[in-house]
């Protein structure tokens, strides 16, 4: 997981931001200061390639699902937005993809792209295998939706 300061500029941020996608193709940044924790990805643009974002995960399952994804994109895996993500769980949990349509906090991503930086959401279900928008969907991962939901 790429580590920044806040007391850093913006330049120094940018020159960190690049050197870590010249030697890894992306960086993952970790927000948990937020309610819920963000997890996203800066780099995936320079692959023609939407960020991922990521809400309510610890660091390390947040981190791991968001790279491990990241992978998967970049080495040519295509998921429609829906279409069930089980590679990443051992097909223990179905995951899934959705292009955002609302805001998204990837201040990092915005820093060193501008403002049209286009993003995928990761959504995870809950403990019953019930996505959050399904009724009796216990989200205990607090997920912010960036999309409308499906119906």
């Amino acid at each position: 997981m790429w580590s920044w300061s806040r007391r850093r500029s913006a330049e120094e941020v940018r020159a960190g931001l690049r050197a870590t996608i010249a030697e890894h193709g992306w960086a993952v940044i970790y927000v948990p200061d937020d309610h819920p924790a963000i997890h996203y990805t800066v780099g995936l643009t320079e692959h023609d390639l939407p960020e991922l974002i990521l809400f309510g995960c610890d660091e390390t399952l947040g981190g791991n699902l968001v790279n491990d994804l990241a992978v998967l994109l970049v080495d040519g895996r295509t998921f429609a937005d829906g279409d069930p993500i089980q590679e990443l769980t051992e097909g223990a949990v179905k995951l899934e993809l959705h292009t955002t349509t609302k805001e998204a906090p990837a201040g990092l991503a915005r820093l060193l792209y501008g403002q049209d930086v286009h993003l995928r959401q990761l959504v995870l279900p809950d403990v019953a295998g019930r996505m959050p928008w399904q009724p009796e969907s216990h989200d205990a991962f607090a997920q912010q939706l960036l999309f409308d939901p499906p119906t």
